[in-house]
């Protein structure tokens, strides 16, 4: 039993005629709840409910990866206001630390700034330095936990130092997840940019594709549109994720 998330094995072995494939649509199972169906439906993109609801065999790494997000459909004219609370994903790289800042206005996030510096101290001196008066809330690469910019201090104990507010877990999740948090929000609308203000961030969500191997694409260096697309991955998986429900089989007397 197993879900079709793109061409893989299954498909392959299918296409080779060694056994039969039965496609079951989730629907057509009758213990399961009406709720969870719509649960599915709120919280997975179109091409992934085509494989998770309808048991389709769905190209899931091919073209760009943020396929949902337009420039034009999901720009907002946000800008950062008094008072706001600031919500930051931040990615580590030498030369290159990439943040996103997010405010939240009825539960819809909108990316509405974004800074590169060079290391976790420049992160220190530019959010203090531009936005003293806010109350900042840190979502970091988790790995930033071990990174160490000096002999004693990883980068996340050098945040917590300066006073902010940190949001991560010991490791980070799957690529995966975080991409459909992100496309999932798109998808719905739910996710807007300051393409203005976040002109790095739009390109970055535009021009990312898949690799060979069918990852996102990597590139060297800092400060790259995938360090771009990490950092606000950082925030959205760890704010807005895609629930995981699951449901089990009861025998009642």
């Amino acid at each position: 039993v197993s879900t079709p998330e793109g061409f893989k094995w299954l498909y392959r072995e299918a296409q080779k005629g060694h056994f039969r494939v039965i496609k079951a649509k989730t629907t057509s199972n009758k213990f399961l709840p009406l709720e969870y169906i719509e649960s599915l439906k709120a919280q997975y993109p179109p091409n992934l409910l085509k494989a998770y609801l309808d048991g389709e065999f769905i190209n899931l790494t091919s073209g760009t990866v943020y396929s949902y997000f337009n420039r034009s459909k999901h720009h907002t004219d946000r800008e950062i206001e008094d008072r706001d609370i600031l919500h930051i994903g931040q990615d580590f790289n030498i030369g290159g630390c990439c943040g996103k800042i997010h405010v939240i206005d009825k539960d819809i996030p909108k990316m509405v700034g974004e800074f590169s510096v060079n290391d976790t101290q420049s992160i220190i001196n530019y959010l203090q330095k531009n936005y003293s008066k806010h109350t900042i809330i840190i979502y970091p690469d988790a790995s930033g936990s071990s990174s160490k910019t000096n002999a004693s201090e990883s980068d996340i104990d050098l945040l917590k130092k300066a006073g902010f507010l940190i949001i991560v877990p010991k490791k980070n999740g799957y690529v995966k997840d975080r991409v459909n948090s992100i496309n999932t929000l798109f998808s719905q609308d739910k996710y807007l940019i300051n393409t203005h203000t976040c002109p790095e961030g739009t390109n970055a969500l535009e021009q990312q594709a898949y690799d060979k191997n069918g990852d996102p694409e990597k590139f060297s260096g800092g400060g790259t549109i995938d360090d771009y697309n990490d950092s606000s991955g950082y925030f959205i998986v760890r704010k807005f994720p895609i629930a995981k429900r699951g449901y089990v089989a009861v025998q009642t007397n």
